[in-house]
């Protein structure tokens, strides 16, 4: 997932945020996938010490 274009993670992440809003039982996972996407998909240039 790392190696992901940027247009294309936060398409993805806008997705589960549009599901989680309409889907309001299923909020919380749906929640955690696009905060996991945002952050598994962001680039490895900048490592944190």
């Amino acid at each position: 997932m790392g190696d992901m274009p940027p247009i294309l993670r936060y398409a993805l992440a806008l997705l589960w945020l549009g599901l989680a809003v309409f889907l309001e039982a299923y909020r919380p996972p749906f929640l955690l996938l696009a905060g996991l996407t945002l952050l598994l998909g962001r680039p490895r240039s900048c490592p944190r010490a």
